[in-house]
């Protein structure tokens, strides 16, 4: 009986190896790469952005798009969002919603009015089926423009660059 309880606990170390580190699964650097600059802070992004650019340009794109994700919004400060909002295209922001998370249509609906809000959700509800690629084209753009007010410091995103308090 004993010997089968070391034997469990011997199989620990290779069964959670195998479970988190499965060799048959594609490690993406760049998402990897991407998680550790959401700990640094905004100019020391963009310095190693500039730095990476440098010698390889298609990277340090990857690496920004990799960096903020659609989904991500749905941690915004409500205030920045209720301007953010306006800015994007109303076709735009309703092909994007097509597979958000609810929480992130939560968040979205909650820094609109009631009436625009239900408005936007039964627009949503009512679209077609519609290629992946059109939605994530309408997403790269809505984090395009998310980036760039983020950098502006029209819009906060907790848990990215310096805290605020």
């Amino acid at each position: 009986m004993v010997n089968a309880k070391r034997a469990d606990v011997l199989d620990f170390p290779q069964s959670f190896f195998k479970r988190f580190f499965d060799v048959n699964k594609e490690f993406d650097g760049t998402k990897r790469a991407a998680g550790i600059t959401r700990e640094m802070r905004e100019e020391e992004v963009e310095e190693l952005l500039v730095r990476v650019g440098k010698s390889d340009p298609e990277l340090a794109i990857k690496l920004r798009q990799a960096m903020f994700s659609f989904e991500e919004l749905k941690h915004a400060d409500i205030v920045g969002l209720q301007k953010f909002l306006p800015q994007i295209a109303g076709a735009t922001l309703r092909i994007a919603l097509r597979r958000a998370s609810p929480e992130l249509k939560a968040r979205i609906y909650s820094a609109m009015s009631k009436r625009a809000a239900a408005l936007l959700a039964d627009e949503v509800s009512l679209m077609p089926p519609m290629p992946v690629s059109q939605i994530e084209a309408c997403e790269e753009e809505i984090c395009d423009l998310a980036r760039s007010w983020i950098a502006e410091g029209k819009l906060h995103i907790p848990g990215r660059g310096e805290p605020f308090v």
